[in-house]
Formats: structure tokens, sequence, C-alpha cells
């Protein structure tokens, strides 16, 4: 039994990864790694969605083929696809019984954990050449709403000083909320106001002073 994943990265906010693994925490930890294919990506990916399955490899395959023609280069699972239509085939496959969903919470926790390990070990901040953007960095605190940019009437709130936000009654990552919302952007704070500046503003007015 393996995982069939969708990986999502703020550096690349218009493609998509998918592929198989046995181990999702290794692939992730992976994704940021230097020496593999991950070597010159500035930060680790994020999983959107998975799957377990005990028949990968075909389903893989067949995912592969449903979506070639959006496949930037035979010898790479990168797609040029939203995260949420390549989430709608892998639900398909969930609904025609050769696939079990795992919890999306754990998978965004799980990503979390990644990320905020490889920034505790200095990966990703020399990966990055800068610290992943947190709320407390741009010192806002827990329970402060944000502001969809899209839509002023689309409104979330803080949960940690992380980057974790309260949407319709769940915690999640505000990466996630954004690909939601947008289809395609996983970059949250590029997509979320906080007092009327986006939160990507801020940071960089902090980083100006």
């Amino acid at each position: 039994m393996g995982y069939i994943y969708i990986f999502i990265n703020e550096w690349m906010p218009k493609l998509v990864k998918i592929g198989i693994t046995d181990d999702l925490e290794q692939r992730l930890k992976e994704s940021a790694g230097s020496g593999g294919p991950g070597t010159f990506i500035p930060c680790a990916f994020s999983c959107y969605y998975a799957v377990k399955s005990d028949q990968n490899k075909k389903l893989e395959d067949f995912i592969h083929q449903v979506y070639d023609k959006f496949r930037i280069n035979d010898r790479r699972e990168f797609f040029e696809l939203s995260p949420s239509e390549a989430k709608d085939t892998l639900k398909g496959l969930v609904a025609l019984g050769v696939a079990t969903e795992i919890d999306e919470k754990e998978a965004e926790l799980l990503s979390d954990k990644i990320t905020k390990e490889l920034t505790d070990e200095g990966k990703q901040k020399i990966l990055r050449k800068r610290p992943r953007t947190t709320f407390k960095m741009l010192g806002i605190k827990q329970g402060s709403e944000l502001v969809y940019k899209g839509d002023s009437n689309i409104t979330c709130k803080t949960a940690d000083e992380e980057n974790n936000v309260e949407f319709k009654g769940e915690v999640r990552t505000i990466s996630n909320v954004s690909v939601e919302l947008t289809g395609s952007s996983s970059n949250g704070f590029e997509n979320f106001l906080y007092n009327g500046k986006i939160l990507g503003d801020i940071r960089r007015e902090l980083e100006a002073e």
C-alpha cells in the first residue's frame, strides 16, 4: 500500500507534481533535499492531496495519460494543471473504490511539520535565501482577521503564529485555503490582506526598513 500524491510549491504557482511513494513524509523531505531532483527548488513542496492504493503504479500511469497534454517535460512529473483539477481525478479513483482518501488535515499538518523541520535545520533558509513568512514575523497576532483580496466578503482568522488559519470552521494552512479560492496559487501571503495590506507587502515593507 502506498500513496499517490499531489504536491504544490509556492514558487511554481502554475504547476503541480503528481507521483507515487511508499513514504509520504520522506518524499516531502526529499523535495527540498540537496543532491536530488529538488536541488534547484527554493523551498519544499507541500502535500495538497493524496490517496492510498495497492495499485499505485497502474493508477499513476493512468493519471499521467489523462493529463499528458499538460505535462511540461516527459521525464518529470510536473503538470501545468490546477491542484483542484488534479484532486478531482484522484477523488474519482476513490469513488471507484480503487483508492482510499487520506485525511486532508493530516496532509496539511505533515507538510507544515516538514517545512518547520527544514527551517529549523537551516536547509530552508539556505535554499530560499530568506526565512519563510509567518504571522509572527509580520506582527499579526492569533485570532486576527484576514481578508481575501479577490472578494472582501471572504475572510479567515489566524489560528497560530505560523501559517495556519481558521476557515469555514476548520484549521488549515493559508496556502491550502489560497489554492481552494484561486484554483492555482498556493502563496496565501500574496492572496490575503491584513488591515488593508497584502501580507506579502507587509513583509517587503519590513525588509526595506
